[in-house]
């Protein structure tokens, strides 16, 4: 297949691709979206099957076109799955789907850039990066010193307690995907130890019934052009997971779940846990997270934390380059469904301004 051409290709089409597709059509600018998936909805589908937003209805949809459930309806990710399906199609948005990008570069003039894919390449004067933050499941080198026998699986690949063996399972990992995860498996039966330090925790009637205001705190507050704002950027982005929103550690309790001290190492190939126990378990759940990984864009200037050099999402390093999706892009709700159409608006924006293309 020969080279394919656009003015901007939008790299991934989850809610940041989709978003930003919808803000550079009304700003005219011409551009295709490429996602190695067969759906935009398939990044949700993919997680596990009990799997919900952590956050209501009304503050989990895109720009243009309500969430369809009531205001506090908890979205479970397939429906948003479903959702970000109806999305690209009520706005045309001119998405080539199974295209998975394997590398991106420069042009030998610095003027534009090559995307690699499965399906040959595209070239493309501006690139946005909407692949997200963090893609890469993170699992913790000890892993490489359990049992064999122990069956290991990374949150990112589970769906439900039967793809575990039966015996007990150890979780690791205590922020919302791991008390979520033990007290699911706990539920259907299974003996489960979820083991870490919980993270900071959302009161309960604050996400009940003030959790607007909370990200709307996120939204004005928590932002880079205010000084606590600016404070808060390298804690944020180097302090792993989120805080624990609409449920708590005494939620494994009352499912019947154990909890248990961070995992230290192992013992005779078991996990050891810093409290001095060592489980003896069937299978390990890391419910440890992702890691950001930019490697594949060639020579890509990164900073201190590994992550590009940007301003509000546009790269400080090279022109006609940006990217969506970031931790803490421009304000600490850039990491929610809520905060990513004002990001998206001042990226299509800007890219729309160094095209020429008409204002919307």
């Amino acid at each position: 297949m020969g080279d394919r051409q656009t003015d901007t290709l939008v790299i991934g089409a989850g809610q940041c691709g989709l978003a930003v597709s919808r803000e550079l059509a009304l700003h005219g600018v011409e551009h295709a979206v490429v996602d190695g998936r067969a759906a935009p909805g398939d990044v949700w589908r993919d997680r596990w099957d009990t799997l919900r937003l952590f956050t209501p209805a009304h503050l989990s949809s895109l720009p243009g076109m309500p969430f369809p459930a009531p205001r506090r309806y908890l979205p479970r990710g397939s429906e948003f799955g479903g959702y970000l399906d109806e999305y690209a199609e009520r706005f045309n948005v001119p998405l080539h789907p199974h295209t998975h990008v394997r590398g991106l570069k420069r042009t030998a003039t610095g003027a534009g850039f090559t995307a690699e894919t499965d399906e040959g390449a595209w070239l493309a004067r501006r690139v946005v990066v909407a692949t997200g933050f963090a893609t890469h499941p993170r699992i913790p080198t000890i892993g490489q010193d359990l049992d064999p026998s122990i069956a290991q699986l990374h949150s990112s690949a589970y769906h439900r307690p039967t793809d575990l063996p039966e015996g007990p399972v150890l979780v690791v990992g205590c922020g919302t995907s791991g008390v979520q995860l033990g007290v699911e498996l706990a539920r259907s039966g299974r003996d489960v130890t979820v083991a870490g330090k919980p993270t900071p925790r959302v009161p309960r009637v604050v996400s009940d019934h003030a959790f607007g205001l909370l990200l709307a705190i996120f939204h004005h507050v928590f932002t880079r052009a205010t000084p606590i704002g600016r404070g808060s950027v390298r804690d944020v982005i180097r302090g792993g997971g989120g805080p624990l929103i609409g449920i708590s550690p005494e939620d494994l309790m009352a499912a019947g779940a154990a909890r248990g001290a961070r995992l230290a190492g192992t013992r005779d190939g078991q996990p050891d846990l810093e409290d001095g126990r060592v489980l003896t378990v069937s299978s390990v759940l890391w419910a440890t997270g992702f890691r950001h990984d930019f490697t594949w864009i060639q020579d890509l200037p990164v900073d201190e934390d590994g992550l590009p050099r940007h301003t509000r999402g546009m790269s400080e390093d090279w022109a006609g380059l940006s990217f969506m999706g970031l931790p803490f892009q421009f304000a600490l709700s850039s990491m929610t469904i809520y905060g990513v159409g004002r990001d998206a608006a001042y990226v299509a924006a800007a890219l729309a301004r160094s095209t020429g293309a008409s204002a919307r």
